[in-house]
């Protein structure tokens, strides 16, 4: 049985993380970045406060892979076109921080 202990960080714009839009091309598109341990394994984004999940959109993708540089994108999200009121905060640096709700994966080897 695996036992994961969930861990809350909060993100603030240019000192451990940012948001920013139309980040891989994708139309009404916002990512997320954050200063975060190679082994962590986000759960949940929760912004101007409410989790990504109870907003509408077309897609949240979660990222595992690392990226290069100080921050690592951590999730991308598609935004429905008939609902962007919070896509134009974020997009207009409105809201610019976030917290980051993660656990650490840990590989046996």
């Amino acid at each position: 049985m695996n036992v994961f202990t969930p861990i809350k960080k909060e993100i603030k714009a240019n000192v451990n993380g940012c948001i920013m839009a139309v980040y891989n091309g994708m139309d009404n598109s916002v990512s997320f970045l954050a200063d975060l341990p190679k082994t962590a394994v986000v759960d949940h984004i929760k912004v101007d406060g409410k989790f990504l999940e109870d907003i509408i959109t077309k897609k949240i993708r979660y990222h595992l892979e690392p990226t290069e540089g100080r921050y690592r994108v951590i999730a991308t999200v598609e935004f429905e076109d008939y609902d962007l009121e919070l896509y134009d905060k974020l997009s207009n640096f409105i809201v610019q921080d976030f917290e980051v709700y993660y656990h650490h994966e840990i590989t046996e080897e």
